[in-house]
């Protein structure tokens, strides 16, 4: 809780504000009084108390219905929804009545006193409740949210989480920010969720402006400093089985123009995959990340953020007891890096223009074992560098009945991939086989056409192309080295009549 100054500013376009101004029936300010809006649907809560002008604000709130409630000794409690759709701030002067006998009131919410107003299948998660939910390994803390608290999302490998749909057509918005990588733990650093402030997934027809990946929409809220007069944070830390261990430590702090929140968190363990045996081996891997959100509001009509995000994840690949057997060691690490910054201007009470640029880096290494004959059948090892780079705007109008939004955005994705190949199991592709059908190890043999002189029969099934790669017949590696760049470009324009 805080006491709001004079500085009424807007919200960013991913969330909006709620700032009003309460007043006794003569019109004079009440100072002192308690503030609260509320979603029982999603868990969000938040207090605040009116400064000695009567004034209050809520920043950085999820788009979302609200029930909003005033009481202070002396008047009659005030209750009214608040529905939030655009980062436009919600504007209020609340008059309170006298108390006309000196009475004890509950204000109690319910979920269906909520009318919801948006009109697509979604749903309404706050930290409240995320930290309820059971969730099995931090660095899979988004995928495990979403499978155990939206219909129609179920687990899948490695972390994976797969909607209805097309499982690759998932965008998940962080703070404005499109995102559209794969998130398992084999492609991606997830969010932290201790970062998260709320989720809105949206699981049916997306509006206009998510119009790329449409199968799931993660709308994401992070955490913020903004108006934290007071320092607030956390620290967890936990051990379980399989060696599985994970710590984590959170900072806000602000003022009443600027803010600043950082989340730091590390995990491991020793079943970090999904093991394709019952019996977990070399599985061993550890996940860091790094979250830093600053706020800037330097007057009423500019807000500026910034979000940074680094993670990092380095784990075994496991094996089956055969590869185990035979030494194969394959690992594999992750290093991503975000920045993105949003600038939005308010145009007096009615229309918001909002600008956001964005640099994310995914890179991807895949190490063979220390000797390639260990890996079997093939020897394989990759570096796989994805940058993305772009930017979003978009221009807000509300009247009346009316909210008309239309906007741009710009997103440019050069690839580049390195990998290689050698063949190490000498039976993957022999080029002779023997007449009961067994193949040939001779390592000389690498033309089919001198099978026949040596006493036996040419490999009906052989792919001749990987001879010059079979190290087992001496063979080299097969390398590539290739880049491409896709340029994505889209506008649109949506009108919300309610």
């Amino acid at each position: 809780m805080f006491p709001p100054k004079t500085l009424m500013g807007q919200a960013l376009g991913s969330s909006g504000s709620v700032q009003g101004t309460v007043v006794d029936p003569s019109g004079a300010a009440v100072a002192g009084a308690t503030v609260e809006i509320q979603n029982p649907v999603s868990g969000y809560l938040r207090s605040t108390t009116t400064n000695t002008s009567g004034k209050f604000t809520f920043l950085n709130v999820p788009l979302n219905p609200y029930h909003l409630t005033v009481t202070q000794k002396g008047f009659q409690p005030f209750v009214q929804d608040v529905h939030l759709q655009t980062g436009i701030p919600v504007r209020l002067k609340i008059s309170l009545q006298l108390a006309t006998v000196a009475t004890q009131v509950t204000v109690t919410t319910q979920a269906n006193d909520l009318i919801e107003q948006t009109p697509v299948a979604h749903t309404d998660v706050d930290q409240s409740v995320i930290s309820t939910l059971p969730i099995q390994s931090p660095s899979i803390g988004l995928s495990q949210v979403l499978t155990n608290a939206t219909p129609g999302v179920v687990a899948d490998a490695n972390g994976f989480f797969h909607p209805l749909g097309e499982h690759s057509d998932t965008t998940i918005v962080m703070d404005g920010q499109p995102t559209s990588d794969q998130q398992a733990k084999i492609f991606a650093n997830q969010l932290p969720m201790d970062a998260v402030e709320s989720l809105s997934v949206i699981n049916g027809t997306p509006p206009a402006q998510y119009g790329g990946m449409t199968s799931l929409i993660v709308n994401t809220t992070m955490k913020s400093g903004l108006g934290q007069l007071h320092p607030h944070g956390s620290f967890n830390s936990q051990y379980g089985s399989f060696g599985s261990w994970a710590e984590g430590v959170t900072l806000g702090i602000g003022g009443n123009n600027w803010g600043n929140f950082v989340a730091l968190g590390g995990n491991g363990s020793s079943r970090f995959l999904d093991s394709p045996e019952f019996q977990a081996f070399h599985d061993k891997g550890n996940d860091e990340s790094f979250f830093d959100r600053v706020d800037w509001q330097p007057d009423a009509n500019n807000t500026a953020h910034l979000d940074l995000s680094l993670g990092r994840s380095e784990f075994q690949v496991p094996d089956t007891y055969n590869q185990l057997a035979v030494g194969q060691a394959q690992r594999q690490m992750v290093k991503s890096i975000n920045l993105s910054p949003e600038w939005t201007h308010l145009f007096g009470a009615n229309a918001l223009l909002a600008f956001q640029p964005y640099l994310r880096i995914t890179h991807v290494q895949y190490f063979p074992s220390r000797d390639p004959f260990s890996d079997s059948p093939a020897t394989v090892g990759q570096d796989r560098r994805q940058p993305h780079y772009g930017f979003t705007g978009d221009f807000t109008y509300s009247h009346g009945i009316q909210t008309i939004k239309a906007g741009m955005e710009f997103d440019s994705s050069p690839l580049t991939e390195n990998f290689f190949l050698g063949i190490t199991d000498p039976t993957f592709n022999p080029v002779c086989l023997t007449t009961s059908g067994s193949p040939v190890l001779d390592p000389t043999l690498i033309n089919p056409n001198n099978c026949a002189a040596s006493g036996y029969l040419p490999n009906p099934s052989l792919e001749s192309g990987l001879i010059p790669y079979d190290l087992t017949r001496g063979g080299h590696l097969f390398q590539f080295h290739g880049h491409a760049n896709i340029v994505n470009l889209g506008l649109y324009a949506q009108d919300n009549v309610k």
